[in-house]
């Protein structure tokens, strides 16, 4: 993000205004404080309880609440599903 007098620049491109926020000095301290993002991305390390109430609650049940509960983001949890699901031989269903 480039740094503008007001703070950071939140938004610039040919087909929009600059948008410009300030945000307060410690909470810019404490962003910048926070470890760089892993380029490769978070790797959730599915164990077999979570594969176990993945299987069994995510048919019957509230998907974004069992992600939730389960620790993983609904896309995360709706990928291992299928996966674990996944007929052998790579069929439909």
């Amino acid at each position: 993000m480039e740094k503008s007098p007001a703070g950071y620049a939140v938004c610039e491109s040919p087909n929009t205004a600059r948008v410009d926020i300030e945000l307060p000095d410690d909470l810019i301290a404490r962003l910048e404080a926070l470890p760089p993002a892993d380029p490769r991305g978070r790797s959730i390390v599915w164990t077999d309880k979570m594969d176990f109430a993945l299987l069994h609650f995510w048919p019957i049940k509230d998907k974004q609440a069992v992600s939730r509960l389960l620790g993983v983001a609904e896309g995360s949890a709706r990928e291992r599903y299928r996966y674990l699901t996944k007929k052998p031989g790579g069929g439909p269903g």
